[in-house]
């Protein structure tokens, strides 16, 4: 198969996995729940991952897809439901990296935790907060699991020059995790924050 069509296969196959995934989004959003909610997450930030030359041909509508999908994410799905689902994902993304299918240079699983940041920031910028201010813990124990992605990438973080010398992606990742972090801390009392804040 010329390369070509392999990119236009590619493509196509993006194209119905998003519009798949988008009818079934938008119809019943909260009948996903758990690890299926958690493994569509996954599947979209892994697609919304891959290079422009995996999906060249029909880009635009996988994007826009993806978009859509992300919005349901962010505002029909309970925030009680999403963060765990969230956090699932994460963790199938370090996996990743763990058993070597990632690595700072050609790190695939950058560009999901920056996609499920994108969703966790859309999220609490969305909710009110008291709700933020409800799941507090949950938030807190979620982000301090975030906080450690940098340790994927060093052989032993007890060395500190190792662990500042990682590749410029892990730090665009961190920053997507901070942006991300922001969105409910900007919503907390000064109460709410100081038990987060000295954790």
């Amino acid at each position: 198969m010329s390369d070509e069509n392999e990119m236009n296969t590619s493509a196509l196959l993006c194209g119905s996995a998003m519009t798949a995934m988008q009818a079934i989004m938008d119809k019943h959003p909260k009948f996903i729940a758990g690890d299926r909610l958690a493994s569509v997450i996954y599947a979209v930030g892994r697609i919304s991952s891959l290079p422009d030359y995996e999906r060249q041909t029909g880009d635009s509508i996988v994007w826009s897809k993806i978009n859509q999908i992300k919005k349901v994410l962010a505002t029909a799905i309970e925030s009680r439901v999403l963060c765990p689902a969230i956090l699932s994902a994460y963790r199938k993304a370090c996996k990743d990296v763990a058993a070597g299918k990632s690595n700072p240079t050609q790190c695939r699983s950058g560009p999901v935790v920056e996609f499920l940041m994108s969703i966790v920031e859309a999220h609490f910028t969305v909710i009110d907060r008291k709700a933020v201010g409800v799941l507090v813990r949950e938030v807190e124990s979620m982000f301090i699991e975030f906080f450690d992605y940098r340790r994927l990438f060093v052989k032993d973080y007890r060395k500190p020059k190792e662990y500042a010398t990682v590749d410029l992606n892990v730090s665009r990742t961190e920053d997507s995790i901070v942006k991300a972090f922001l969105a409910p801390i900007m919503k907390l009392s000064a109460e709410g924050f100081a038990p987060v804040f000295y954790k």
